[in-house]
C-alpha cells in the first residue's frame, strides 16, 4: 500500500509541475515579442579539421577574409530572449600550410541560443549583454583551387557533420546587437572538429522599427 500511496503522490507531482511548466510557458509567451531580421559577420579565425581519412593534414584554417551571413529570429523581451539562426560562412583563402591540396572552406551551422541582456535584441537601452547556445553545423574544406594532384586524382572533399556550441558578449539597443563569439564543434565518431572566433552583427527588424518610432515620438 506504501508503495502504490508513493506512486500516486509522485505522479500527482508530476502532473503539476506540467501543469505549472505549461502556464508558465503560455505566460511568457503572452508577454513575449517576435522579432525577424538577419545576423552578419567576419570570423577573425577559423579551423576545420576533416574526419579521419588516413591522410596526413585533414585541417585548413584562415585569419580575417571569412564572411557570414542569414537569417535569425528571436522571441522574448528586454532581458532575455531565446533565438534561431542559421547562415553560410565563407573562408575565401582558408587552407592547409602543412600539406596543401586546394582552397576555401564553407560552413553552415543551425543554432538555438539564449540571450541575455543587451544580446536579446529588445533591450530600449543600449547595455552589455552575453548569449550561450548550441546546435549543428556541416562543413567543407578545399572548395578550389585544388594543386596539380589533387585535380589528377579526383581529389573531392565532402561536408561532414559536427554538433557545436557557442558563447558569445556583446552589446546592443533595441534590435541591434554587436557580438563577439568562439563556437566549437566536435564529432566524437570521426574525430572531425571546428573552430570559429569572430565578430556578428545581428539586425531585429521589428525591435529596429520600434526604436525608429520611439525617436520621432521624442522628436515630436
Amino acid at each position: 500500500m506504501g508503495y502504490k500511496n508513493n506512486r500516486n503522490k509522485i505522479r500527482k507531482m508530476k502532473k503539476n509541475l506540467l501543469i505549472a511548466a505549461l502556464f508558465l510557458a503560455f505566460t511568457i509567451a503572452a508577454k513575449a515579442q517576435i522579432g525577424f531580421g538577419f545576423v552578419g559577420g567576419n570570423d577573425i579565425y577559423q579551423r576545420y579539421t576533416n574526419p579521419e581519412d588516413g591522410s596526413e593534414s585533414r585541417s585548413a584554417g584562415n585569419a580575417i577574409l571569412n564572411l557570414h551571413f542569414g537569417p535569425k529570429i528571436w522571441v522574448g523581451g528586454q532581458t532575455f530572449s531565446v533565438s534561431v539562426e542559421t547562415y553560410a560562412n565563407w573562408g575565401s583563402t582558408a587552407l592547409s600550410l602543412k600539406d596543401y591540396k586546394g582552397m576555401g572552406a564553407a560552413a553552415f551551422p543551425l543554432m538555438a541560443k539564449l540571450n541575455f541582456g543587451g544580446n536579446s535584441g529588445f533591450n530600449s537601452e543600449l547595455t552589455s549583454g552575453w548569449s550561450i547556445g548550441g546546435g549543428y553545423q556541416i562543413s567543407k574544406t578545399e572548395l578550389y583551387g585544388l594543386n596539380e594532384f589533387s585535380a589528377q586524382e579526383g581529389f573531392v572533399r565532402d561536408f561532414y557533420p559536427v554538433m557545436i556550441g557557442e558563447i558569445s558578449y556583446g552589446y546592443g539597443i533595441s534590435g541591434f546587437v554587436t557580438e563577439v563569439f568562439a563556437r566549437y564543434g566536435w564529432n566524437t565518431e570521426t574525430h572531425a572538429t571546428t573552430l570559429n572566433v569572430g565578430v556578428s552583427y545581428n539586425l531585429n527588424i521589428i525591435g529596429l522599427k520600434k526604436l525608429v518610432r520611439k525617436l520621432e515620438k521624442f522628436d515630436n
